[in-house]
């Protein structure tokens, strides 16, 4: 059973009074016509419902004023749109010479970060009357006028015999979903990003934890909650250190776990320094990938529509755990113009930096080498290694 997701779109109903609108939206969501008119006071919306391969989706239609002395009320309507549809009635000429207007109106007022690949769909109504004979907008005219605002997609329609209703608000649908399908690629991305920094914290939680079962408990916090859990180990991790121990070398003691018999790492003929660099390099690559693919794809993401709620709880969960990353980094190198520049890349790059910065420090151990001695800095290391191998000799 495929899981089916609910999204809302908002689209915006602009064009002349007297065009249709309120008639088209009420035929499309009611199934009902009236002869009688009425001019929309300001703006109003009808919703409905339609599902489009896995996802269930909600379109909010707006009903915009069509007369001059409202069409200042609709500005806030603008605001958040995933489409814009324009109708004419292609009998009247005036309503058809005014699209210009609305379609700048729109992208004036609406803001949209692309302007030239805001979706649009262009509709000709009230083709019934007369039965065509009395139109004065013909097709070939308008779909002109669509190919030079880059092939907007047109359809002629007649609300009264509910004719390419449903197909015009198809298309509404698809193609303000396909605008939407924007944000969830950048969110997919940042996800991947997240994670791979995840396995990175994840790795350490499990060599510090004494048996499998905790450490297996805190990995499932860490990808339930992320950042909580990240800060919430360290502080315990701080807790743990004794006077001597912060007066000595205090991230020694936090990175490592207490010293035992059992930390003599017993190689035999599996190295894990050689694992983990197979590991990162292919995670490195992954977020690579991912990177390169949303890119080209959608483009840069510094636009404001990607900034949802949920974006940005993710950003912020993520760079909390850049900040557990960066500190380790800080510890680990010498001088502060080698952490700062790692830190900077980090904050940039995110995992992709994480997993090099890991690749390599595992390049300059050899592969009988402990994996914990990764964590240090170059004194510390120097000194571990010194005194495993006097416990090793005999």
């Amino acid at each position: 059973m495929s899981v089916r997701r609910r999204t809302l779109l908002k689209v915006i109903v602009l064009g002349d009074s007297g065009v249709g609108k309120t008639s088209l939206m009420n035929q499309y969501v009611h199934k009902k016509f009236s002869q009688q008119y009425k001019a929309t006071i300001g703006a109003d919306f009808v919703t409905k419902e339609l599902q489009i391969d896995d996802k269930l989706v909600t379109l909010q239609i707006w009903d915009t004023a069509g007369q001059e002395r409202f069409q200042s009320l609709g500005v806030a309507f603008y605001r958040g749109a995933d489409c814009c549809v324009l109708v004419y009635d292609v009998n009247v000429l005036r309503s058809f010479d005014t699209l210009d207007n609305w379609h700048e109106e729109f992208l004036k007022q609406a803001s949209p970060s692309d302007p030239k690949t805001f979706p649009f769909i262009l509709l000709g109504n009230k083709i019934d009357i007369d039965g065509g004979n009395s139109r004065v907008v013909s097709e070939k005219k308008a779909r002109d006028w669509c190919a030079s605002r880059g092939n907007i997609p047109y359809f002629e329609t007649s609300a009264k015999e509910d004719l390419n209703v449903d197909a015009a608000f198809f298309c509404v649908a698809k193609t303000a979903l396909a605008n939407e399908h924007e944000q969830d690629m950048w969110m997919a991305a940042t996800l991947v990003d997240f994670y791979i920094n995840v396995v990175a914290l994840s790795a350490w939680v499990a060599y510090k934890e004494s048996n499998w079962i905790s450490a297996a408990a805190w990995i499932i916090l860490l990808v339930c909650f992320g950042s909580i859990t990240t800060c919430t180990y360290i502080v315990l991790q701080l807790f743990k250190l004794s006077h001597q121990d912060s007066l000595q070398d205090p991230m020694c003691h936090i990175l490592l776990r207490h010293k035992n018999k059992d930390d003599i790492e017993r190689n035999g003929k599996f190295s894990f320094v050689v694992a983990a660099r197979v590991l990162f390099s292919t995670l490195g690559c992954l977020m690579l990938g991912t990177l390169i693919y949303t890119l080209l794809i959608d483009g840069l993401p510094f636009r404001k529509e990607l900034l949802t709620p949920w974006m940005a709880a993710t950003l912020v969960d993520f760079y909390i755990n850049v900040v557990a990353i960066s500190v380790w980094i800080a510890y680990k190198e010498s001088g502060w113009i080698g952490a700062f520049i790692w830190i900077v890349l980090l904050i940039c790059l995110g995992s992709i930096t994480t997993c090099s910065y890991i690749v390599i420090q595992l390049f300059q151990l050899s592969s009988k080498d402990p994996l914990y001695l990764m964590l240090l800095n170059g004194g510390s290391r120097n000194g571990f290694k010194m005194l495993v191998t006097s416990q090793v000799t005999p």
